[in-house]
């Protein structure tokens, strides 16, 4: 319930396109809350994961200047 109403609310803060890109960043917190309270380990695909995940974030969220 918690998270439906922080998601409900993210959407209107941020707006429904911004606010979907916190979907994309679920295997991150999987992983590291995983990292954390289950012991497991992150190897080096999960490392590059996490920099393409971040980088296609960015990328999207980048607001080109257009000439005008």
């Amino acid at each position: 319930l918690c998270a439906f109403v922080l998601w409900n609310k993210s959407i209107i803060i941020l707006g429904p396109s911004k606010a979907g890109m916190i979907y994309y960043t679920l295997p991150l917190f999987s992983g590291f809350l995983g990292y954390l309270f289950l012991h497991e380990s992150i190897s080096m695909i999960h490392f590059y994961s996490m920099i393409l995940i971040f980088s296609g974030i960015i990328a999207t969220n980048h607001e080109s200047k257009k000439d005008g």
